[in-house]
């Protein structure tokens, strides 16, 4: 039954003055179907108000009514057991205005229901508020939102917010948004969706046949739990080019709980918490996921269909899964696009932290006691990943042409705390603590044959302290494994993996005079500049009285020093060890 009112048509009407019990067993339908021919503005009291799912595709339906408030004081809308016609919807509303909906607990009882529909569906409309409602057990989604006429933009709903409103057990979405505007939800629960793909808390997914998609969704103080599938995903149509199909144009996702979700068989493909899947500007600013036994999927995961993705301050914390294998965030690769990360703190979890395939800027990142099968991967080209910190965690291993600049690992658990296998790639202000037993190194180069070799690198500022147990142990700091170092721009390392040492015992240098010695000096190159220190122990420096040490290359792998005497009598130094450092 649709009802058609002028738009100042304003009336309250109290359901159970129509003859409706709400006693939970008497069937109300016919009771408030006369309630609702008789005004827009129903009123439900204490009670739960049985209706029948097969009167036809909608039980209660609104269309072009311009203010219509439907509110309950402690009432439920529970729909009995039947066929359940599909479509038949418990609240149906097309392209009205001004609608509120409170206080109200539908329950569409889809265990007992053979058919589909769903708890409340909007097609077009503006102003459009639901808040302080709980809908439960929908057969198809919990909230729906179209366009009545997807090929035109104006008939999109608009100005909608969602409030407080608690959704559980719904069987395909708990909220589908497939055309809209505007959507704002706020401080609202989605709950045990299961029983049909793709069974997601939210789901803002345009169709091919809704060529406006969604234009803005604001999801805010959310909690997504339980869902067999993504706790919210963004998706949409398959074509490539965003700016001719239907997309989400713009998300502001901000300070939202996820725990639990994508557990499911009843899901074909693997899910996780938040997909990120197709659309433009999409903004996650608060992303908070933890307690989670066995995580289904990668826990954050950015689509190679998204342009434009800024994501900040997301917090990870005793995650788990059997093998390792999934991820905290994992970015997908774009042709065309730079993603921003900032401010991800994750810890005590047993899945990698960071898998970046694609152009991007991530800093300020802060991880501890992270036992994955990784700590962070970089493999597409031009990441930047800047300000981290790593306390007990699997290493950085970039194979791409990346930035890496004041990186602090202490405590590595990796073989490798930093691994470098990318060509054109720099490597500045990197800090390494203790990197444990003497198995494990603190730096690994070596070659990503056959794509890549590691040439046009610059490494600079490196501080490796205590690696493999060993205080500044030349062979735990640095492997450099079937590549060579020409090519590269190597300074400021502490120690140098272009550094040599050997004992010399000088004889007596007259004045004016010299003498040299050779230092075996491994992947050091004729044009390379040294730099040379005389010491009689590691931590007892040596005088030279005088003498001018120099030193250079003068055949591959080999430096020559050498002691020259300027002053005016001879000087004979004690037997010492001659270190020489080579820059590239």
């Amino acid at each position: 039954m649709a009802l058609t009112k002028p738009s100042n048509f304003i009336s309250l009407v109290n359901v159970k003055s129509y003859g409706a019990t709400g006693d939970g067993v008497t069937d109300d339908t016919t009771a408030i179907r006369a309630a609702v021919s008789d005004g827009s503005l129903l009123y439900f009291p204490p009670g739960t108000y049985l209706v029948d799912p097969d009167v036809g595709t909608g039980i209660f339906q609104f269309a072009a009514i311009d203010g219509v408030h439907l509110k309950g004081n402690n009432a439920t809308i529970k729909s009995k057991a039947g066929t359940g016609v599909y479509g038949s919807n418990t609240l149906a509303f097309t392209d009205c205005d001004n609608v509120l909906i409170e206080g109200l607990t539908i329950d569409c009882n889809k265990a007992n229901q053979t058919g589909g529909y769903n708890a409340i569906r909007f097609y077009g409309g503006n102003y459009i508020t639901v808040r302080d409602c709980i809908l439960l057990n929908a057969k198809q989604d919990g909230l729906y939102f179209r366009g009545s006429s997807p090929a035109l933009l104006s008939t999109y709903p608009d100005n909608i917010l969602v409030d407080n409103v608690y959704i559980d057990g719904a069987k395909r979405n708990g909220l589908s948004v497939v055309g809209a505007k505007t959507i704002r939800i706020t401080n609202s629960s989605f709950i045990n969706t299961y029983g049909e793909s793709p069974s997601a808390g939210i789901d803002l997914e345009p169709n091919d046949s809704d060529p406006f998609g969604i234009q803005t969704a604001i999801i805010s103080n959310c909690l997504f739990e339980g869902n067999d599938g993504w706790g919210c995903v963004v998706t949409g149509d398959d074509a490539a080019n965003p700016g001719e199909t239907p997309w989400t144009r713009e998300l502001i996702l901000s300070d939202c709980i996820f725990r639990n979700n994508g557990l499911n068989d009843n899901v074909s493909t693997s899910a996780g918490e938040l997909y990120l899947a197709r659309g433009q500007n999409l903004t996650v600013n608060g992303f908070l996921c933890d307690s989670i036994v066995e995580c289904a999927g990668n826990v954050l995961a950015v689509g190679s269909n998204v342009e434009r993705a800024q994501l900040s301050n997301l917090y990870f914390a005793d995650l788990s899964h059997s093998d390792n294998t999934t991820t905290c965030l994992d970015i997908d690769s774009h042709a065309e696009d730079i993603r921003t990360v900032s401010n991800m703190y994750a810890y005590n979890c047993d899945i990698t932290a960071i898998k970046c395939n694609s152009e991007a800027v991530i800093e300020g990142v802060h991880l501890s006691d992270m036992s994955g099968e990784y700590g962070i991967t970089l493999s597409g080209d031009e990441v930047t990943l800047k300000d981290v910190t790593m306390l007990r965690c699997k290493g950085i291993t970039s194979t791409s042409a990346s930035t890496l600049e004041s990186i602090t690992i202490i405590d590595s658990t990796a073989t490798r705390a930093l691994r470098i296998r990318g060509a054109n790639s720099t490597y500045k202000d990197i800090t390494i603590k203790h990197t444990g037993t003497a198995s494990n190194y603190a730096v690994w180069i070596d070659d990503d044959a056959p794509t890549s070799t590691v040439v046009n690198c610059i490494l600079d500022g490196f501080h490796i302290w205590d690696s493999g147990g060993y205080w500044n142990t030349l062979s735990q700091a640095y492997i450099v494994d079937q590549v060579s170092l020409t090519g590269n721009f190597i300074r400021n390392m502490i120690p140098s993996p272009l550094s040599g040492s050997g004992t010399w015992d000088p004889a007596s240098i007259a004045a004016g005079s010299s003498l040299s010695t050779t230092v075996s000096l491994l992947r050091a190159d004729i044009g390379d500049r040294c730099i040379t220190t005389h010491s009689l122990s590691p931590t007892v420096g040596l005088s030279l009285q005088g003498l001018i040490s120099f030193a250079s290359v003068t055949s591959a792998n080999t430096a020559t020093v050498t002691l020259f005497n300027p002053t005016g009598g001879a000087i004979n130094l004690a037997s010492h060890t001659v270190t020489v450092e080579a820059i590239k």
